[in-house]
């Protein structure tokens, strides 16, 4: 008997794969400090031979390497995600679809990780919530309402931040106001 809840979607595997790993290095972590624990306890009571030759075990050698590869491993595929997500922001194409930017520089503007990719999601939401209180002719009134609400609850005022400010500078200060 097949079941869609059988096979797993590509996500979910990933994500299972990730708490094995994340449950290894946690495991590994434990034995690591264990050793650690009992090395200090040798050295406080003046065994320091005793220490040494604790960590100079193939066991204590074989949690450390062990544990070192899975915590290599884990910043290595955090780093991947970062620097795709940035590749990924950094995609700037023209009218025709062509890329603006050759892969060398676009290359060069991921890896300057001190400057901006591109807006926040507090800055895209930010920019959605303005949109939807602003309204228009075909605009749900009860979604305007909804946004206008929320930034009222957000502490600011709908009427004052649209007749006062810019949309960009109201829209910086809703994801301002978004980020507290």
């Amino acid at each position: 008997m097949h079941s869609a809840y059988t096979t797993l979607s590509p996500r979910r595997t990933r994500v299972r794969i990730k708490k094995i790993i994340a449950a290894a290095g946690g495991a590994l972590g434990a034995s690591g400090s264990v050793a650690a624990l009992v090395a200090s306890i040798a050295v406080a009571a003046g065994a320091t031979a005793g220490a040494s030759a604790l960590l100079a075990t193939p066991v204590g050698w074989a949690l450390a390497g062990a544990a070192a590869a899975v915590g290599l491993g884990l910043a290595t595929y955090k780093a991947w995600k970062y620097f795709a997500k940035r590749w990924e922001q950094l995609a700037e194409h023209d009218a025709d679809g062509k890329p603006t930017r050759s892969p060398l520089a676009r290359l060069g503007k991921t890896l300057a990780v001190w400057k901006k990719a591109g807006p926040a999601k507090r800055e895209e939401y930010a920019a959605a919530l303005y949109g939807m209180a602003e309204g228009g002719q075909d605009a749900d009134p009860v979604r305007t309402e909804e946004a206008r609400k929320t930034i009222a609850a957000l502490g600011l005022d709908w009427d004052g931040l649209r007749m006062a400010a810019q949309p960009e500078s109201a829209k910086k200060l809703i994801a301002a106001k978004l980020a507290s």
